[in-house]
């Protein structure tokens, strides 16, 4: 065991509240300390990109252009986060801007645990 305290800095953009508010919750219940920073667009998640950020959760309901700003932004940081993309249906053979997506947690069907992780071998699906 150490005595190095382990955190993480997470933005979530997305311009529905109840988002915000899901992993605000998640987050107090971790062991962990999880410090969530909240972004209604592109212009305040880039704000917090300036910032040492650890991972980066994107609402597929965004615009595209947002998406695709905020992705480039995060990849051109220094140390650059993990970027997510949450939505409620995808083409899972189509590309995606992020690193993985994820099924929109406010979504009630939602496959509980799919994950799909682009890597450098292309993309797989995690459980």
């Amino acid at each position: 065991m150490t005595d190095d305290l382990l955190s993480a800095r997470v933005i979530v953009v997305s311009a529905v509240k109840e988002d915000h508010d899901l992993f605000r919750q998640t987050a107090s219940a971790s062991t962990v300390p999880i410090e969530i920073l909240e972004a209604d667009g592109a212009a305040a998640a880039c704000r917090w990109l300036g910032s040492a950020v650890d991972l980066v959760f994107l609402d597929a309901a965004l615009a595209s252009e947002e998406i695709g700003k905020v992705v480039a932004v995060a990849r051109s940081s220094p140390t650059p986060p993990f970027t997510a993309l949450m939505a409620e249906l995808l083409d899972l053979a189509a590309p995606f801007p992020t690193d993985a997506w994820l099924p929109n947690p406010q979504t009630p069907q939602r496959p509980r645990g799919s994950w799909k992780v682009r890597s450098a071998l292309g993309f797989r699906a995690m459980r």
